[in-house]
Formats: structure tokens, C-alpha cells, sequence
């Protein structure tokens, strides 16, 4: 598993130039998107009715915008509907936007417009949302799957709509799964299929019709399957290279040269290179060995990519722009591909500003997604000293635009952040502008702060974090050892403190509430037998913990 080290810096000058091919992963949803770049962090543009990009808004994005300001996601996944989900390298993963039918996993049904973790596991593999619904498989290849249930799509034996991750099964052999609008289906090692939800069209491919199932079943006739891609219709490799189809067909998605439905996996074609293929809504895109771009079925939004609108093709037809190819990921009817030298570019339908260039236009040839993005403020440093028992912030920019104000955040672990002040700015300024704001109750020992610049259009950026030590030489707990009473001492205590006391064993043996303001407050722990333990103090503003030993 790879590991992310992070480097919080002191003096910021100059923005630093952005390679303009940094793009890594992406993932197209119906009507959003999500990317991630090269340095590791999160974007996303498109519709965001439902908060599905993640950015603190609800407001529609025409270009990349920074999801937070992690930088070790390693996956993502943009559903059918309107939510998202990402994986960090640390194995955890992370859901946000709609949450009618808890399709975020984390036990609630209330949407989320910024990344909220689902569980606290950190072993999900390979993650695939559906419509409202989502299958994953975890490092030990179980299957687990939740959200909407209506067509028995979850594979649990029932018609019930699950909040939270809930195994499907006890088998440990699945390899691939893949959730479309309401029939699922995934790849077991020994190389067959299962498909279970609904079977319209004959989209399970094992000879029936609308006979649905509430548990995965068995679809293939052989076990030689690599690979697949559900949507309505079904794109599958198997282990030789050769590509075969089956279900919905009424534009030639298949590739078989008609338009009839198939009941069972027809071959397409004779050739034996086929690398990536995916299944779009009504169209199908696939890459080759040799890293050339293929399509077939429906083209009314330029999803083919090479110029034209018409006509459609029912068989493969290869895209002539470019054979530099690394990945593609589609979804209804917008595609993306990321070339050599991590090139992004998008097209097809873009009415929600999904393709990422600017417009809500669609586009019939690929459109480049720079990294390169013009920047709201140019920030000349930040710094944080302690002034007063206070944290004196201050910061300044060379130059603002359609800035509004600066939010300071403070975290006491460098990791999750939250607002304690907010200061006007500029608005539009080509002039140094210096700013402060005094955080009156920092923490007791390391304190990170930094500061988000607001744009009268709803973005957002951030400074870079610094870190401030609070000197806790006159934070004590006396008499050490002690007897009938500790006091501890504390230079301010703020409202809302908790003091638990822990033996050695981790068990809570007191807790309290401590008044507020108080700056000694005396504990009785004639109650506690002899021995080692620890304090500790949880207020708003951060987590202080003291050794003591009761004689």
C-alpha cells in the first residue's frame, strides 16, 4: 500500500506552474465527473444538484474543481445517479452527493455535499455504483454491495433498501463487479459470471427474459471470462482476446451488426486484441492492445468521438484522431480518455458542463481538460505565532480576484480542519494586502491553521497549512503521585470540555464535565485503586491527554 507523506510549509511565495498533463484517474458519471491528478488530489465539474462534487456546494462547475485538499485518493467513481465515491491509498473509501436510499453506506439516508467516509474499514479493492446502489469487493475478494434494492439489485435475497455495506454471500473468489441501472453482475476467478436484479432485455445473457433473481446466479455457459461491462447491454472479453456481447440492442451497442436483443453472448467480430470495453448507455467504446480507440451504437451526442454526429455504426469502427490511448471510461453518453503523458480529454453529451472545457456544449471530437487552471489569488506567505496565550495568524496576497473573504480553519491534527473566524477581503486587488485575525484558544500543544479564500462564484482554494506549538509548560496535573484529589492546571479551559480518566486497561473510571473557564479544577479519584492512568481533557478545540499515578 502505498504511503502519503505530508509536508506542511511555513512561508508560501509565488504559485508554483502546473504540468498541463497531469491527470492520472477519471471517472464519468451521467452528468458529473471526477479526476484525479498526478500529485494525488481530487476534482470534479459537471451537474451538482446533489452535492455529487463533493466541494461544499451545490453549484454546477464548467471546469475542474478541487474536492477538499487530500492528496492521497487513488480511485474514483462517479455513479449513474448522482453521487460519487472515492478510494484513498490508505484503503478507506469515501462517499458524497445524493443519499435518498443510503447509497453513501454510512448508516444515514441525508445527502452530503463534501466526502464522508463509509465505515471505518480500509480493505475496499474495486468500488462500482449503480444507479442509487453500490457493489464492492473488498482485499479479501468478498462481495458487499448497498443503497436501493427495489429490483433485488443488491443480491441479498430480499427487496430491502440497505444504509450500510452488508456481504453478499460467503464465497471469497469474486474478482470484478459491476452495477448498472438495476441488474448486477460480477466475475468469480474461476472465470464465470453471475448476474442478479433485473433481467430485462436478456441483459443476464443465459437465455432468458425477464426471469430475475434476488441472489447472483450463474449466466455463463463457459468459465473463460475476463472481463466484462454491464450497462443495458453486456460487453464481455474472454481469456483468448475475443469480445462478445448480449442484451439491449436497439441502436447496434452490441456490435453484431443488428439491432435485435440478445438472449445470449454473441461473438463480435474475429479479433483477438481487444483490451478495455466498456458499455455506454445504447453505444459501447473499447480500446485495442495497441492502444486505438473503437466504437459502435449510438452517436446523437458525438459519444464516438471522431468528428461526427452520423450516421451510427452497428459494427466496430476505429476512432482516427489519435492511437495513443491509456484508459477511457464512459457513462450514458459522455466519454473520457487519458492519453500518453497523462493527457485528459472529453466528449459527447455536455449539457452539464461534464465535459470539464468550459461550456455545456457537446462535442464530437475530444476536448483536452487542462490542469492548468487560472488561479484566484496569489498568496505571499502565511505564518502563525502566539501572541496574548492567542495564535496571531497572518497571511497576504499579491493579487485577488472576485475574492470575497478568508475563512481560517484550525486542526489540531493536520487533517480535519474547521472554521474558528472569517476575514473580508480585497475583493480585486493587484497590490500586497496583508490581513490578521487572532485565534484566541488554541490548543494546548500543536495547532495547523490555514486559510480558504472565498470566490464570489462559490469556488474556493487554500493556503498552504502551518503548524504553531502552544507551550504546555504550565498545563500540569499535581500532586503526581496523588492521594485523594488531582488539580490540574491549564492556562484557559473552553466551554464544552469532557474529562475521562483511563486505567491502565483503556476502561473509563471517570468522566465529568469540566465547568467553563475554570483554570483548576479539582478531581476526586479517592474512588480509584492504586495505579497508573490518564487524563485526558476533549474540548472543541483539540484533545489533551497527562500521565498520574493514584497511590
Amino acid at each position: 500500500m502505498k504511503k502519503t507523506i505530508y509536508l506542511f510549509l511555513f512561508i508560501i511565495s509565488t504559485t508554483t506552474q502546473v504540468n498541463a498533463q497531469c491527470w492520472t484517474k477519471v471517472a464519468a458519471g451521467s452528468v458529473h465527473t471526477l479526476a484525479i491528478k498526478s500529485d494525488g488530489t481530487l476534482w470534479a465539474w459537471g451537474n451538482n444538484a446533489f452535492g455529487q462534487l463533493g466541494d461544499g456546494t451545490t453549484t454546477n462547475r464548467t471546469t475542474p474543481v478541487q474536492v477538499g485538499t487530500d492528496n492521497n485518493w487513488s480511485s474514483v467513481y462517479a455513479s449513474t445517479g448522482s453521487f460519487s465515491l472515492a478510494l484513498k491509498s490508505n484503503g478507506t473509501l469515501w462517499a458524497w452527493g445524493q443519499n435518498w436510499f443510503g447509497q453513501l453506506g454510512n448508516g444515514t439516508a441525508t445527502n452530503s455535499n463534501v466526502p464522508v467516509q463509509v465505515g471505518a474499514d480500509n480493505d475496499w479493492l474495486i468500488i462500482s455504483p449503480g444507479n442509487e446502489y453500490v457493489l464492492a469487493l473488498k482485499a479479501d475478494h468478498t462481495l458487499w454491495a448497498w443503497g436501493v434494492n427495489n429490483f433485488a439489485q443488491l443480491g441479498n435475497g430480499s427487496y430491502v433498501n440497505s444504509l450500510n455495506p452488508e456481504q453478499i454471500g460467503t464465497d471469497n473468489d469474486w474478482t470484478l463487479a459491476d452495477a448498472s441501472f438495476e441488474t448486477s453482475m460480477a466475475l468469480k476467478a474461476n472465470g464465470s459470471i453471475w448476474a442478479w436484479g433485473n433481467n430485462f432485455n436478456g441483459v443476464f445473457g443465459n437465455g432468458t427474459n425477464g426471469t430475475s433473481s434476488n441472489v447472483p446466479i450463474e449466466v455463463s455457459a463457459t468459465n473463460d471470462w475476463s472481463t466484462f461491462s454491464i450497462s443495458s447491454h453486456v460487453m464481455a472479453r474472454k481469456n483468448d482476446g475475443t469480445l462478445w456481447a448480449w442484451g439491449y440492442n436497439n441502436a447496434g451497442q452490441l456490435g453484431d451488426g443488428t439491432t435485435t436483443d440478445k438472449l445470449s453472448p454473441v461473438q463480435i467480430g474475429t479479433a483477438t486484441d481487444w483490451d478495455t470495453v466498456i458499455a455506454g448507455g445504447s453505444f459501447t467504446l473499447a480500446l485495442k492492445n495497441d492502444h486505438t480507440l473503437w466504437h459502435w451504437g449510438n452517436n446523437t451526442f458525438g459519444q464516438y468521438g471522431n468528428g461526427t454526429w452520423f450516421p451510427e455504426s452497428q459494427v466496430p469502427l476505429q476512432n482516427p484522431m489519435y492511437t495513443d490511448w491509456e484508459t477511457i471510461s464512459v457513462n450514458d453518453a459522455t466519454a473520457f480518455g487519458i492519453r500518453t503523458g497523462s493527457a485528459l480529454w472529453g466528449w459527447g453529451a455536455g449539457t452539464f458542463g461534464n465535459i470539464g472545457n468550459g461550456t455545456t456544449a457537446s462535442s464530437n471530437t475530444p476536448a483536452q481538460i487542462s490542469c492548468t487552471l487560472a488561479l484566484p489569488i496569489t498568496w505571499l506567505f502565511i505564518n502563525a505565532t502566539m501572541q496574548n496565550n492567542g495564535a496571531a495568524i497572518k497571511w497576504a496576497s499579491a493579487t485577488e480576484i472576485n475574492t470575497t473573504a478568508f475563512e481560517i480553519e484550525h486542526s489540531t491534527d493536520g487533517h480535519n480542519f474547521s472554521k474558528v473566524g472569517t476575514v473580508a477581503a480585497a475583493g480585486n486587488s493587484n497590490t500586497d494586502k496583508p490581513y490578521f485575525f487572532l485565534h484566541g484558544n488554541p490548543a494546548a500543544g500543536i495547532n495547523y491553521y490555514r486559510i480558504k479564500q472565498l470566490d464570489a462564484d462559490g469556488r474556493f482554494s487554500f493556503s498552504a497549512v502551518v503548524k504553531l506549538k502552544q507551550d504546555v509548560s504550565s498545563v500540569s496535573i499535581w500532586p503526581n503521585p496523588a492521594s485523594n484529589y488531582i488539580k490540574i492546571t491549564l492556562p484557559q479551559l473552553p466551554n464544552k470540555a469532557v474529562l475521562s480518566i483511563y486505567n491502565q486497561q483503556g476502561q473509563t473510571v471517570i468522566q465529568q464535565s469540566l465547568p467553563a473557564n475554570t483554570l483548576q479544577p479539582s478531581i476526586n479519584i479517592t474512588q480509584l485503586t492504586a495505579g497508573f492512568y490518564t487524563a485526558q481533557i476533549v474540548s472543541p478545540n483539540g484533545t489533551t491527554a497527562f500521565k498520574f499515578i493514584k497511590q
